[in-house]
């Protein structure tokens, strides 16, 4: 669950004091990208290579990039001080609102910034897992861009878990794996990490980045 105090664009505000808008075409049709970063000891895991990553996908779907990279590091500890999180995780959004027939004409900036914070999610220590046929499209030019377009995500684990399972092993149109829903998948074989390549569809993510190095 979400914590308390949330950071909108230029405000730190309790989360229901947040107010976001039918008009920002956006946030209806998933015009958009995130990244979910670790809070380790009250500070963010990574950081730079999370906004590298979000600078990339933001040029791959045409996102203007109106915030720094240190601009929004600082409201980040903003968030995270407010909080009071120490460990837990937090999610950067940018949402581009002018885009689209169905966007209002209220004063909005061309793209909100939303910050907030959550504790870690729980696992257990043996995680069942589904196959997902056809989950990941390598041949997408969207293909492993993290958009806040999240439903085939979050459908997938949710069908899973009516039979049983944890998560789902996403598959893409070549049968191969790819990664999770929320995660990449990676497996240990005489000694050596192995995990899918980025052009099986899945995403380049941070800790994978850092294992393969």
């Amino acid at each position: 669950m979400i914590h308390p105090f949330v950071f909108h664009n230029e405000s730190l505000l309790p989360i229901e004091k947040v107010r976001l808008s039918p008009g920002q075409a956006g946030l209806i049709c998933g015009w958009g990208i995130f990244t979910t970063v670790r809070i380790s000891r009250g500070e963010a895991f990574a950081y730079e290579r999370h906004w590298r990553r979000l600078g990339k996908d933001a040029g791959i779907i045409r996102l203007p990039m109106l915030y720094t990279a240190a601009k929004v590091r600082v409201h980040l500890h903003e968030v995270i001080r407010a909080n009071k999180v120490a460990e837990g995780c937090a999610r950067i959004y940018l949402v581009y609102n002018s885009v689209g027939y169905w966007q209002s004409n209220e004063h909005r900036p061309q793209v909100d910034l939303i910050i907030y914070t959550a504790g870690l999610p729980e696992y257990r220590e043996v995680v069942r897992l589904a196959l997902r046929a056809q989950g990941r499209h390598a041949a997408s030019p969207l293909a492993g861009v993290k958009t806040i377009s999240w439903l085939n995500n979050v459908w997938s684990v949710a069908e899973a878990a009516k039979q049983g399972f944890d998560e789902a092993v996403m598959l893409n149109e070549r049968g191969e794996v790819a990664e999770c829903t929320s995660a990449n998948i990676f497996g240990v074989k005489d000694g050596k990490i192995l995990t899918p390549p980025l052009n099986s569809g899945c995403l380049e993510g941070i800790t994978r980045g850092i294992l393969l190095e």
